[in-house]
C-alpha cells in the first residue's frame, strides 16, 4: 500500500517528536557510579542504597528534602528485577551506575535505571 505525502509527513513529525522526547529526557538524567556500601529495605518493599562515592551528580538536581540525599532508592511498587539487581550487585561487590531524573521516593533520590559494571 502506497503512503500519501500527508501520511509520510505525519510519520516524520511523530518520529521527530519522539526523538526530541528521548533527547530531552536523557539531558535531564544524572548518573553516579560506585559500589553499594549500604542497603536499606522496608517491609513495604521500598529499597535504598548508598554508594561509596556518594551521589554527587544525582543529589545536586533533586527536589527531595531531608538529610538522605546520599541515598538512592526505589519505591515499593518498583519492578522486582531492579530490586534483585541492587541486591546482587551489593552481594557481589560490583560497581553500579545509578541513573536518576531528580525525582524522589520517600526522602531518597529515586533510581530510574541501573547498570551493573565489572
Amino acid at each position: 500500500m502506497k503512503k500519501t505525502m500527508k501520511e509520510t509527513m505525519k510519520a516524520k513529525q511523530s518520529l521527530m517528536a519522539f526523538a526530541g522526547l528521548l533527547l530531552s529526557t536523557s539531558a535531564l538524567a544524572n548518573s553516579d557510579s560506585g559500589k553499594i556500601i549500604e542497603l536499606y529495605s522496608r517491609l513495604d518493599g521500598a529499597m535504598a542504597v548508598r554508594l561509596n562515592t556518594g551521589l554527587p551528580n544525582s543529589s545536586q538536581d533533586t527536589k527531595c528534602g531531608g538529610t538522605s540525599l546520599d541515598w538512592a532508592g526505589v519505591p515499593a511498587t518498583a519492578d522486582p528485577s531492579i530490586k534483585s539487581a541492587l541486591l546482587s550487585a551489593h552481594a557481589m561487590g560490583k560497581n553500579v551506575e545509578l541513573v536518576t531524573f531528580g525525582n524522589c521516593v520517600s526522602n531518597w533520590v529515586q533510581i530510574e535505571a541501573m547498570h551493573i559494571k565489572e
